[in-house]
């Protein structure tokens, strides 16, 4: 297991295991440098992704992301044709929405969280309930 992997494992454990995988539906779960990466479902907030990172002096950075899912270029070019668009100013208009910079979007940010406060902290913003009880 790389560093990596090892510290996503414990970022896990720390908010709760699979306990926590369950009751959020947290999804593609991945180990990123110095934190862990995954996809959640329907929120009170509009945050789809959460990423928690490491820092050097022993804290986590925990950012909350809406992550939009590209548009399918065949769809649009269709649509933009079938209205009457020429085709290169449809190109235009396609390359225009897939622009990546504004696929992600940081919704919040906290900087300076310790591990006992990661899953309070997750629930305190998305409002989904991370323990039974």
């Amino acid at each position: 297991m790389t560093e990596n992997q090892q510290i996503a494992s414990i970022i896990l454990q720390q908010l709760g295991g699979r306990r926590f995988v369950t009751m959020t539906g947290a999804r593609c779960l991945v180990a990123i440098n110095n934190g862990l990466r995954f996809r959640i479902g329907r929120n009170s907030s509009k945050a789809n992704m959460v990423s928690i990172v490491l820092r050097g002096d022993d804290t986590y950075t925990m950012t909350f992301l809406y992550v939009r899912n590209p548009p399918n270029p065949y769809s649009l070019l269709a649509k933009y044709i079938g209205r009457g668009m020429d085709p290169v100013t449809a190109q235009r208009k396609i390359k225009q929405q897939s622009d990546p910079d504004k696929m992600v979007q940081t919704l919040k940010e906290y900087k300076g969280i310790y591990c006992d406060q990661l899953e309070e902290l997750f629930r305190d913003y998305t409002k989904l309930n991370t323990r039974l009880l």
